[in-house]
């Protein structure tokens, strides 16, 4: 999957926000990435590399669904956990 990232640049009151958006292909390779400055940035993304990394890195079917909870910590914003009992399992693979 590739995934596309916007994060703003500038200050607002005593927060400084960085920017660097970014475009990483299926690969997790970086193929477009902006700098601190507000820019515009273009990709080419080859949609078809998709299906071909889920071939060949089929994480997808390791997920356990049934371990995810989704806290709403208020209307219409939540929030994922996961069981850190499985977190542990999955680093001893």
């Amino acid at each position: 999957m590739t995934i596309v990232m916007c994060s703003r640049v500038g200050e607002e009151g005593d927060v400084t926000f960085a920017g660097r958006s970014v475009v990483v292909n299926s690969y997790g390779n970086v193929i477009s990435e902006a700098d601190g400055q507000e820019r515009l940035i273009i990709a080419d993304i080859d949609l078809s590399q998709t299906a071909v990394a889920r071939k060949r890195r089929p994480f997808l079917g390791l997920r356990r669904p049934e371990r995810y909870t989704l806290m709403q910590t208020e209307p219409g914003i939540g929030m994922l956990t996961v069981d850190y009992a499985v977190m542990a399992e999955l680093r001893r693979i």
